[in-house]
């Protein structure tokens, strides 16, 4: 059921059900004026006088008694417990970029399993917003504008090699792995280039960089799916 319900030919901002502040919410409007709630996120929207396009998920949070939900405003359940509901809305919602929010910063489990979900679904261009950062997983090839100085942290799913220009710290001769050699705290001397030889790394950003990260996101050519591996 959750295979392609809908398509945008623009970027989504998809909502989930941790904490979002209104400062969060009306910095990705001026990135996305898409809405999907997810699960919770739903109410987060309709009570912030945000309407979604739609509100999916397993639904185990979303209160459908709010007064303030529209009759007309689709809303699928999608029952599957297998699947985060982050993961659910990636394979039902198809974009050229998502912007998401909800879905780091308050529990430190659901923080992890959406960086999970990144790597997952590798060929999806998405970054993350919380309230002091954005991450995203590197594409093949990514250039960034940064002020000199900016924090750039990374960070390995796995076994992996970076290369890079633009930060104070050298990449290039290190063994990347969640285990040993991380790059949390990096910093930028002017713009930035990472080349990663695989598709496990992570970056964290200021959030100032949101929609910086974004433009640069949607100029890149993504992983190809994991199956195609």
């Amino acid at each position: 059921m959750e295979q392609g319900i809908v398509s945008f030919k623009e970027p989504v901002t998809i909502v989930g059900g941790a904490y979002v502040s209104k400062e969060v919410i009306q910095r990705s409007h001026s990135l996305s004026s898409k809405f999907i709630g997810v699960d919770g996120g739903g109410n987060t929207l309709l009570d912030g006088g945000y309407l979604p396009e739609l509100i999916l998920g397993d639904m185990d949070s979303f209160d459908p008694k709010a007064g303030n939900i529209p009759k007309a405003l689709p809303i699928h359940q999608i029952p599957d417990q297998e699947s985060t509901d982050f993961e659910k809305c990636l394979r039902a919602v198809h974009a050229p970029i998502y912007v998401g929010l909800g879905f780091i910063g308050e529990r430190l489990d659901h923080s992890l399993a959406a960086l999970s979900v990144l790597a997952r679904y590798r060929e999806k261009k998405c970054i993350l917003i919380g309230e002091d950062d954005v991450v995203f997983l590197v594409p093949p090839h990514f250039q960034l504008d940064t002020e000199v100085g900016t924090r750039v942290s990374l960070f390995p799913l796995g076994d992996t090699r970076l290369a890079s220009n633009g930060l104070v710290w050298p990449t290039h001769e290190l063994n990347f792995s969640p285990l040993g050699q991380i790059g949390t705290s990096n910093k930028s001397t002017g713009p930035i280039e990472l080349r990663p030889e695989s598709s496990k790394m992570l970056c964290f950003l200021p959030v100032d960089y949101a929609g910086a990260v974004l433009a640069a996101l949607e100029r890149t050519v993504a992983w190809p799916p994991v199956s195609a591996d």
